[in-house]
């Protein structure tokens, strides 16, 4: 995917490309084309992932773009899952509930699942693995590969564990842990906490051995992980934070550090598998780290960004763009691919719906690779947090019409434009094609009977995959295709 900061154009001309749509010729622009002519499109075999400078390429050799949401906040606390359910001891309470929440993530047409991990599920006293709650786990990155979903593993951790108001370390990694607490508005101040910064402190040191048995516990995760189809990577640990570190050097040395023997724990595990590195929370406010390149191949910087004044309910900031460019910027001085591990907003927010579509507008613009923070199927909330993109019941909020839109899911060569029309529900783009293997593009459950015009190319749609797969024409210098609703 065509990176536009990579060619200099700067903030302010992506900023202006996202408010026009990403529009271009040749149909991005709105232009009417001819019916698509159908064909029979043999589908490249569905292989693992791989890091090529800043683009993430499949087996075939196409770019692919991630795009999807977060496996979210319900995964914070017990029984640690996406989703309320229901257990007899069969597990047949578990399955039906994941079976609902995957079929509805398939359906909005997305591509990935950034899916939280928790230490203090996997291991709750010292060397003693909760196996149920890991072949639960297990199950769900299945279950998304049958639906043509990539998983991404995360560590999640918030304040580090949950008698300060967070979750994933174990609480036996602290000397004297309070009660878990999840019901804390403020919940994310427990980071100026004497004893918060402390379990850092003694974490980063490994002190009492807490780092030892993180390693050991992310050796127990890559091992039981690494033959399941579909896992892109591991992200070794969501939102690090310094202690009582200075932060800008702690930042440069000991997570940078941090991060290169983690790519070299996932190499050895789980050889060309990607490691996804975040930066710290303010990082994801300010858009800027002072994190270094961690030593490693398959390295995929994964930071957050999030509009603080929405997120407590105020109004959005309209220039997305401009807060998103500096970390595709650092990833082309890194020289490695981008994804936005996390951007969300409370669903009652009266700007939630477009402040969704604007960072899908700019993901376009950019390049980058996305999960929305979040989606999750629970009557508990998190800390009071209202961000899943689904209610309680596994309604719809507004959010899912703007993120259920189709995009470029894998191409051959440079996508020269986009545009989404959300009235219309038209989506058009093209691209130059570099070589013969086919196109994927995203048809959302959404969108009902399509028509679908093309220039320099026949398509095929297959609707069990949710793909329009799009084969250019023998010679063909330029390809074009829309998707809108037939009329």
């Amino acid at each position: 995917m065509r990176r536009l900061t990579a060619v200099g154009v700067g903030i302010g001309l992506v900023a202006a490309a996202v408010a026009a749509g990403c529009g271009g010729d040749d149909g991005a622009a709105g232009d009417a084309l001819p019916e698509a002519p159908r064909c029979a499109i043999a589908a490249p075999a569905r292989g693992a992932l791989h890091v090529d400078g800043t683009r993430i390429v499949d087996d075939a050799g196409r770019t692919v773009s991630l795009r999807g949401v977060n496996a979210g906040a319900r995964s914070k606390f017990a029984p640690y899952a996406p989703f309320d359910f229901t257990d007899d001891g069969s597990g047949a309470g578990y399955q039906a509930a994941l079976d609902a929440y995957l079929d509805r993530a398939a359906a909005w047409g997305i591509d990935v699942l950034r899916v939280p991990v928790s230490w203090q599920a996997l291991e709750p006293t010292p060397g003693t693995w909760d196996d149920g709650y890991l072949d639960r786990y297990v199950a769900l990155l299945e279950g998304a590969w049958a639906r043509g979903l990539w998983t991404i593993v995360d560590f999640h951790q918030d304040v580090y564990a949950d008698p300060f108001c967070g979750d994933g370390f174990p609480r036996w990694t602290l000397a004297d842990p309070g009660p878990a607490q999840r019901d804390c508005a403020d919940w994310f101040q427990g980071y100026d906490h004497a004893d918060v910064q402390a379990a850092f402190d003694a974490f980063w040191a490994d002190d009492g051995g807490v780092r030892t048995a993180f390693v050991a516990m992310w050796a127990h995760v890559l091992d039981r992980v690494r033959d399941t189809a579909g896992v892109v990577g591991y992200e070794p640990i969501n939102e690090p934070h310094g202690g009582s570190a200075n932060a800008a050097t702690w930042a440069a040395t000991t997570l940078a550090d941090f991060y290169g023997d983690m790519a070299a724990l996932v190499a050895a595990h789980d050889p060309g598998a990607l490691t996804f590195v975040d930066t710290t929370g303010v990082d994801g406010i300010t858009s800027d780290t002072s994190l270094t390149r961690p030593a490693g191949d398959g390295i995929v910087l994964a930071p957050h960004s999030y509009d603080i004044g929405a997120l407590f309910g105020g109004s959005v900031h309209p220039d997305v763009a401009g807060r998103l460019a500096p970390w595709a910027a650092l990833g082309d001085a890194w020289g490695v691919p981008v994804l936005i591990g996390e951007m969300g907003i409370r669903v009652d927010n009266p700007e939630a719906a477009v402040h969704l579509r604007r960072h899908l507008d700019a993901m376009d613009a950019l390049g980058l690779h996305g999960t929305w923070w979040e989606y999750s199927v629970s009557t508990e909330l998190w800390n009071g947090e209202d961000l899943s993109i689904v209610g309680g019941d596994g309604a719809d909020t507004v959010m899912v019409a703007e993120l259920a839109r189709p995009f470029v899911r894998a191409v051959d060569g440079a996508v020269d434009a986009t545009s989404w029309d959300p009235d219309a529900r038209r989506f058009a783009v093209t691209w130059t094609p570099a070589g013969d293997a086919p196109a994927e593009l995203s048809l959302p459950d959404r969108l009902g009977e399509v028509r679908i015009g093309a220039r320099g190319a026949c398509v095929e749609v297959d609707a069990a995959a949710r793909v329009v797969r799009v084969q250019p024409d023998a010679g063909a210098t330029s390809v074009a295709v829309t998707i809108e609703p037939a009329r």
